[in-house]
C-alpha cells in the first residue's frame, strides 16, 4: 500500500513540474486507467488550452479523478476555472474567438489554439498541429475563464493580468499603427514646407497638383488609420472583458460574511466595475500610444526647422499639460466621491423596490422617496462639479493651442524666418499640441478607473471561502457532532451561543427550538459554514468544517432557510436546477412527496409556469413546498429545515413528514409548531445560547421543564 502512494506521489509532481503531461481519461466509470501521462487527450488538451491563457492547472487527487465524474468538470474546479459551452458555426476558424477545448465526433479532447486573427491550429495529445479547415468535425466546444488570484493585488498587479489576455501580435500591431500614423501625420507639414519654400517660388504646378494628390491620400489613409484603430480598440475590449468574468465568479467565491458588508445594490455596482475600466483602458491605451508617435514625430521635426521656437513651443505645452493636469485631479476626486453615493443610492434603491408591499402597509413612501431624494441630489451636486471640471477640461484643449500660437506667431513676427518654415511648423505644432493634449486627456482618464478599481477592490481582496489546502471529502454519512462551540459575531460582542455541543447519528430526526434570539439561525448558518465558530468544533460526515472544501458539503446538503426564495423563471427549473439528470417525471415525483402535484397539474402551463418572488403567482405555502422540493431533489445526506413548514397547512404538513421519514438523511429542523417536532427522536432546547434540555417529545413534557412551558402556550 506504501508503495502505491508512493508511485502516486511521484506521478503528481512529474506533472507538476512538466505541466504537459496527463493522466488517461475514462471514457466510463467501468474503466480504470492503464495509459501513460502523455497519452491522455483530455488533460493533454486542457493543459494546451490552459496555457495559452496563463491558467495554472492542477490535476484532482486519483481517488476523485477516476471516482466516475466528469473529468473535465473536477480539472476546472481543482484549478479554480470556469468554463463555457460554446456552439461553433460555420466559419468559426477563420475568426480569432480565443483558445478552445473541444471534443471530436469520436469523442476525443484537441486544443484549439489561434496561430492568426484568420488562423487556428488544431493541437492534439500525439503533439501533432494541423491546420483547422472545414473538414474537422466536431461535436462539444468550451472556452475558459481564467480566475482572479486568491490573494489580494494591485493596480499594477491586474493591469499586468489583463496585458496576459492580449496576445503578442496585438502589441505590435498597436505599435506598428502608432509608428505608421505618426510617420503619415508628417507628410502635410512636409509637403507645405516644400511648396511655399521651392516648388511655389519656381512655379512648379505640376509638381505642386502631384503634392495635392498626395495629401488627399495621407487623409485617405489617416481615415483607414482610424478605422483599424477602432477595430484595434474593438478587439481589445472583447480580451479584456473575461476580468468582467473572473471578478463575478470572485464574488460568488467569497464567504457569506463578505455579503452582510455591503448593500445588494452597491455589491452590483462594484461585480459590474471591471466593464467599465475596460472600457476606458482599452480606448484610451491605445490613444496614448498614437498621441505619443504623434508628438515625439512632430516634436523633433519643429526642432529640425528652429531649435528657438522648438524651446517655445515646448514650454508652451508643458504649461498647458501642467493646467491640464489639475483639472484632471480635481476631476477625479469629485469621481471618488461619486462612485461612493451612487454605490450608496443604488443600494437604498434596490431596497426600496424589494420592500415596496411593506411601505405600502407602513404608508411610509413619502418617507421612503424624501430620504432618497436627499441623497439623490447631493450625489447630482458633486456630479454638477465633475461636469463642470469635464467643460473647462475641454475648453481647455481648445484654448490653450490658440494661445499658444499667438505667442509663437508674435516671435515669428519679430524674427525672420521663410515662409515654408513658418507654415510647417504651424501645422506640426497643431498636430503636436493637440497629440500631447490629447495625451494628457487620455492619461487622466486612465487615472479615472482608480476610483473605479478602489470600487471593485473589496472583492478582488476578498478572500475566497475555500482554499487548495483544504480537504476535498467524497460521499458523505448524516452524522453530525458540536463539540464546545462558542460563537460571537464580532470580537468583544455578545456570546450568541456558549459551549454547545450535540451529536447527530445518521438517519436521526431533530429538532431545535427555542425563543426568537436563543441562537438556533445561527447555529444553523454555522452548520452551513456562513460562520465561522469562536471556539470548538464542527463536523459534518466526520469532517472538520475548518479544513474541508465546503462548498463538497453543501452539495450532499437539502437546506430551506427563512429568507430563501425561489429562483426567477419556471417551476421546473426552480426544481431541476443545474441538476440535469432530473427528469420531468422526477421532478412531478418530487411535487409528490411534497402535496403539491396535483396543484401543479391544475395550473394551465404546468411545470413551465413562471414564477418569482413578489409576483404573487404562488401563495406562501406553495412557495414552501417548492423549496421543500429543491432540497430533496439531489437525495441530500442531511437535511436543514429553518422554519420551512410554517406556512404549510396541517395536511400539507402531514405529506411532508412523511415522505421525509422515507429519505435516508440526517434531519435537523428548527420549528415552533408542535405538529412539527412531534415525531422527532429528538428535542434540543436552545435558551439564551445554551442547550438546557434534550429528549423525545414524551420525555420532556414529563420533565416539565423548559420545553413544557413551551408546548403548554400552545397546548391552550
Amino acid at each position: 500500500m506504501a508503495k502505491k502512494l508512493e508511485e502516486m506521489r511521484q506521478l503528481k509532481e512529474k506533472y507538476e513540474k512538466s505541466a504537459k503531461k496527463a493522466f488517461d481519461k475514462v471514457l466510463s466509470p467501468k474503466k480504470t486507467p492503464s495509459v501513460t501521462l502523455e497519452d491522455n487527450p483530455l488533460i493533454s488538451a486542457v493543459v494546451k488550452v490552459a496555457e495559452a491563457m496563463g491558467i495554472a492547472v492542477k490535476i484532482p487527487p486519483l481517488r476523485k479523478l477516476y471516482s466516475g465524474e466528469n473529468q473535465f468538470k473536477l480539472i476546472a474546479e481543482e484549478s479554480g476555472f470556469r468554463y463555457r459551452l460554446v456552439e461553433l458555426k460555420d466559419d468559426w476558424y477563420k475568426k480569432d474567438n480565443g483558445p478552445i477545448l473541444a471534443f471530436t465526433k469520436e469523442g476525443v479532447a484537441v486544443a484549439l489554439i489561434p496561430s492568426s486573427p484568420t488562423r487556428y491550429k488544431c493541437k492534439t495529445y500525439e503533439g501533432e498541429a494541423k491546420e483547422v479547415d472545414g473538414s474537422l468535425e466536431l461535436s462539444d466546444a468550451y472556452v475558459f475563464y481564467p480566475p482572479l488570484p486568491k490573494e489580494p493585488v494591485s493596480f499594477r498587479e491586474m493591469v499586468k493580468l489583463g496585458a496576459k489576455l492580449i496576445q503578442r501580435r496585438d502589441f505590435i500591431g498597436m505599435i506598428v499603427l502608432a509608428v505608421a500614423a505618426a510617420l503619415l501625420s508628417l507628410l502635410p507639414s512636409i509637403a507645405m514646407q516644400q511648396a511655399f519654400n521651392v516648388w511655389i517660388p519656381q512655379n512648379q504646378s505640376i509638381t505642386i497638383l502631384v503634392v495635392g494628390f498626395i495629401l488627399v491620400a495621407v487623409a485617405v489613409s489617416r481615415g483607414l488609420f482610424t478605422m483599424v484603430q477602432s477595430l484595434c480598440i474593438l478587439r481589445i475590449q472583447g480580451k479584456l472583458s473575461i476580468l468582467q468574468n473572473s471578478l463575478l465568479d470572485k464574488l460568488l467565491s467569497l464567504p457569506a460574511s463578505f455579503f452582510k458588508q455591503y448593500s445588494s445594490g452597491a455589491l452590483a455596482l462594484r461585480a459590474t466595475g471591471f466593464a467599465t475600466i475596460q472600457k476606458i483602458l482599452s480606448v484610451n491605451v491605445i490613444t496614448m500610444i498614437i498621441t505619443t508617435g504623434f508628438s515625439i514625430v512632430n516634436g523633433f521635426y519643429i526642432f529640425s526647422i528652429n531649435a528657438t521656437i522648438g524651446f517655445i513651443a515646448m514650454g508652451l505645452t508643458a504649461l498647458s499639460v501642467f493646467l491640464t493636469l489639475i483639472i484632471g485631479k480635481m476631476q477625479m476626486k469629485c469621481q471618488r466621491k461619486s462612485i461612493k453615493m451612487t454605490n450608496d443610492i443604488s443600494g437604498m434603491v434596490l431596497e426600496l423596490i424589494t420592500s415596496v408591499s411593506r411601505l405600502r402597509v407602513a404608508g411610509a413612501e413619502s418617507r421612503a422617496y424624501l430620504k432618497w431624494v436627499n441623497d439623490y441630489a447631493a450625489q447630482r451636486e458633486v456630479e454638477y462639479k465633475r461636469g463642470k471640471l469635464t467643460a473647462l477640461l475641454r475648453l481647455s484643449t481648445i484654448a490653450l493651442p490658440t494661445l499658444c500660437m499667438c505667442v509663437i506667431y508674435y516671435y515669428v513676427s519679430i524674427n525672420s524666418i521663410s515662409p515654408g518654415d513658418f507654415v510647417a511648423i504651424n501645422s506640426a505644432f497643431v498636430v503636436f499640441i493637440s497629440s500631447l493634449l490629447g495625451l494628457v486627456q487620455a492619461l487622466i482618464a486612465v487615472n479615472s478607473v482608480i476610483p473605479q478599481y478602489e470600487n471593485t477592490k473589496p472583492i478582488i481582496d476578498g478572500v475566497p471561502e475555500v482554499d487548495s489546502f483544504k480537504t476535498t471529502p467524497g460521499k458523505i454519512l448524516g452524522d453530525i457532532e458540536i463539540t464546545h462551540l462558542r460563537f460571537c459575531y464580532y470580537e468583544g460582542g455578545p456570546t450568541i451561543l456558549d459551549n454547545v455541543s450535540i451529536t447527530v447519528r445518521h438517519g436521526e430526526y431533530v429538532a431545535v427550538i427555542g425563543a426568537s434570539g436563543s441562537g438556533k439561525s445561527t447555529l444553523l448558518r454555522l452548520l452551513l459554514g456562513f460562520e465561522k465558530p469562536t471556539n470548538g468544533n464542527i463536523y459534518c460526515g466526520g469532517y472538520d468544517l475548518e479544513s474541508v472544501d465546503i462548498r463538497e458539503i453543501r452539495k450532499q446538503m437539502g437546506v430551506v432557510l427563512q429568507d430563501s426564495q425561489l429562483i426567477p423563471g419556471d417551476i421546473l427549473s426552480n426544481i431541476a436546477g443545474s441538476k440535469k439528470e432530473l427528469t420531468e417525471d422526477d421532478v412531478w415525483e418530487l411535487l409528490k412527496k411534497v402535496g403539491m402535484d396535483e396543484e401543479i397539474r391544475e395550473m394551465p402551463m404546468g411545470l413551465k409556469t413562471m414564477v418569482a418572488e413578489g409576483a404573487g403567482t404562488l401563495s406562501g405555502g406553495q412557495r414552501q413546498k417548492l423549496l421543500i422540493a429543491r432540497a430533496i431533489a439531489a437525495t441530500p445526506a442531511i437535511i436543514f429545515f429553518d422554519e420551512a413548514t410554517s406556512a404549510l397547512d396541517n395536511r400539507s404538513q402531514k405529506i411532508v413528514s412523511e415522505s421525509m421519514k422515507n429519505l435516508d438523511a440526517t434531519r435537523l429542523v428548527i420549528a415552533h409548531r408542535l405538529s412539527t417536532i412531534l415525531d422527532c427522536d429528538r428535542i434540543l432546547v436552545l435558551e439564551k445560547g445554551n442547550i438546557v434540555e434534550e429528549g423525545s417529545y414524551e420525555e420532556l413534557m414529563k420533565n416539565k421543564s423548559y420545553f413544557y412551558k413551551y408546548a403548554k402556550r400552545q397546548l391552550l
